[in-house]
């Protein structure tokens, strides 16, 4: 008799198990999404696309992040110049804006060993003009500047020699020598722009000296010399 009983609760007992475990697993179906049909894969695999190809888009125009050099080459070439009323002597570097949008300068940094930079200005010149910097220089300006899209910025900074000892050193390494008198800008897309946001852009392809030789442009003559920084500690001297 007891075994009997023993025996029907085993069988209750199994019972509750298959039906609880068949509660479980429609639970868990309900829960899992039904497979996409071909037209919405289709739809969304599209929108994800067209998403890819806006970003790229907006990101490669600079519309995003201020991007004037992006995918460009770019130099310039000129002699030094004196700013007698200031102690100092003037690089020009030169940033064009390749991007879709207005930029605007609103700083300028100087990497030149054996120099101080005092201060910056700039002048805007059209980029399609092929005469370059004949009839359209203007005056250069205090930052911050805007250069609109498709023009360029001739960045003049004044830097004072502070090492002449390293104006020495520059010349013994001549053409084996780094770049010297690098910028770099910090831009944004101005006051109120949307996105607010800003970038450091290395101005690295047009240094004030490349490599080997320079010349100092004065009131009444040009000077050549072996380096802008030895040049402008000769004139100082």
């Amino acid at each position: 008799m007891a075994s009997a009983v023993d025996d029907q609760q085993a069988e209750d007992v199994q019972a509750g198990i298959g039906h609880g475990s068949s509660f479980d697993q429609a639970s868990l179906d309900q829960l899992i999404p039904a497979p996409m049909s071909r037209l919405r894969t289709f739809v969304v695999g599209g929108l994800i696309l067209m998403g890819a190809v806006a970003a790229a888009f907006l990101l490669g125009g600079g519309y995003l992040v201020p991007q004037p050099t992006r995918g460009s080459s770019f130099g310039s070439d000129g002699a030094l110049r004196i700013d007698r009323e200031g102690g100092a002597f003037i690089g020009e570097v030169m940033m064009p804006n390749n991007s879709a949008r207005d930029v605007r300068i609103t700083a300028v940094d100087l990497d030149a060993p054996g120099a101080e930079l005092v201060t910056v200005t700039a002048r805007i010149e059209n980029s399609t003009d092929g005469e370059g910097r004949g009839e359209d220089r203007v005056a250069s300006l205090p930052l911050p500047i805007t250069v609109p899209a498709g023009e360029r910025a001739f960045i003049a900074v004044h830097f004072r020699p502070t090492d002449c000892d390293e104006a020495s050193a520059l010349v013994d390494a001549g053409s084996a020598g780094p770049p010297w008198g690098i910028a770099t800008a910090t831009v944004d897309f101005g006051d109120g722009a949307f996105p607010p946001l800003n970038a450091s852009v290395r101005l690295d392809e047009d240094p004030i000296a490349e490599v080997g030789g320079s010349s100092l442009l004065t009131a009444d003559q040009l000077l050549d010399g072996d380096h802008p920084l030895a040049l402008a500690c000769e004139v100082l001297r």
